[in-house]
């Protein structure tokens, strides 16, 4: 939701922002722990999280985590459903 703390809002289940630096909100999604979260969020500062395959370039995450992480973010291009 627009204008709500990134964070909470993981937690309650609602899309991650693509583009989200903080490792804390990544670290609200299930199965994400501090090492991977700190991973996804250096992914995302470089601007790598453009579509769900970019997923798998991040350290940590395989196609199983991919596929169970794809529909928890928010992709910048639309690309959910790929």
């Amino acid at each position: 939701p627009t204008g709500a703390d990134p964070r909470s809002s993981a937690a309650l289940g609602w899309p991650v922002s693509c583009d989200e630096a903080d490792p804390a909100v990544w670290a609200e999604l299930r199965g994400v722990g501090p090492t991977r979260a700190a991973s996804i969020a250096a992914a995302a500062r470089r601007g790598m999280l453009r579509e769900p395959q970019a997923l798998l370039q991040v350290d940590g995450i395989g196609v199983t985590m991919a596929g169970k992480l794809t529909p928890r973010i928010q992709w910048s291009s639309g690309s959910e459903t790929k």
